[in-house]
Formats: C-alpha cells, structure tokens, sequence
C-alpha cells in the first residue's frame, strides 16, 4: 500500500522544520550577524588601504586633487536583511572624484552566478570601478581600456567602466594585493586617457 503525505502530515513536517530551525537558529542568531558585520568591517578596512595608498598616483593620473578624508565605506546590497534577496553584494569604498567627473570604486564582489549561469559555488571578485558623469571622458577612458585590459565591463547604465580579477578562493586573504594592482593598472590608463 502506497502512503501518501496528507496535508496534515505535511503541515505537521513543515511545523517541526520550524520549530527546529527557531531552535538550532536563535541561540546563534545575533553570532551570525556580529561575525557578519565584522567581516563587512574588515573588508571597508582593507579597501580604505588599497585606495589610500594608491590615491596619490591615481590623483596624478586623473589630474586632480583627491582627499583620502573623503573616503566612504560602500555596500550593496546596504543591510544584511536585503542580501538574501539579491544574487550579489559588493562591499567596499568610494570616493568622488568630482561633481562634474563621476566616482571611484574599490571594492569586493561575491556572487551567486556568473553571466546568467549557476555558478558551483559563489564567485569572488576584486573590483576597481569608475562611475564617470561625462560622456566624453567615458568614452575615451573606455577605448583605453578595451586596447589594453581583457576583463573588462562596460555597464551600459551608469556610465560604469570596471576592471576585475577574479579572487580564487586560495587567495582570498590577498584580495587587497589584487585591488592594488587592479589600482596601479587604473591608474596606468588613465594616464592613457588624459582626463581634462
């Protein structure tokens, strides 16, 4: 004889997964989310650095002024509650170059899929980013950087051109000494690229 879930039976299996999620969950509730918002703090840490320490090279090759003091700390998805709804986060720094050139972005990337894909297991990214205001600027900073550098994504919304390696889990604690050369790399084009 065959035996079926009923709807009780199933209610009552869905209940007891509850109950045991509530009782395996809470007591390490609030661990999680410490361990959480340190790693998130560790990773600001070490992106602040890789900016700081690149940004006087990276301010000559732009040919402006920068303040390392106005540096921010970035993430997206912004709170902890939002990254279960979304197949990627960046955590990192930012800093505005101008009003009228756009923003810098060092960062690291994690994400669920790659180009639409299922990935086997989440992929890590080092990021330096540039948000670019002005069409022009963006343009030639786009031509330098597809003659020079293969990895490289142009997003077609926000003007956004950013170069990338990914951070192969070995190496995961050097992801800052990636964003370094991903910096000196950026600020090599830009030389290139002779912002006005």
């Amino acid at each position: 004889m065959e035996t079926q879930d009923t709807s009780e039976n199933l209610q009552a299996r869905l209940f007891a997964a509850e109950q045991r999620l509530l009782t395996e969950g809470i007591p390490s509730y609030f661990d999680v989310v410490i361990a959480l918002q340190e790693l998130h703090q560790n990773i600001h840490k070490r992106c602040r650095q890789v900016l700081q320490e690149g940004i006087e090279e990276f301010a000559r090759a732009i040919g402006m002024r920068l303040d390392a003091e106005t540096i921010e700390d970035y993430a997206y998805p912004d709170s902890i509650s939002k990254l279960a709804l979304d197949d990627e986060t960046w955590i990192g720094v930012k800093i505005q170059l101008s009003k009228n050139t756009g923003t810098a972005y060092v960062l690291l990337g994690l994400q669920r899929k790659e180009y639409g894909q299922d990935a086997q297991s989440p992929v890590c990214k080092g990021y330096v980013s540039v948000a670019l205001n002005d069409r022009t600027l963006w343009t030639r900073a786009r031509e330098a950087v597809k003659a020079q550098v293969p990895p490289l994504v142009l997003s077609p919304n926000d003007w956004e051109i950013y170069l990338y390696k990914i951070v192969p889990p070995d190496r995961i604690v050097e992801f800052k000494d990636i964003l370094a050369d991903l910096m000196g790399e950026w600020s090599r084009l830009w030389q290139r690229v002779g912002a006005d």
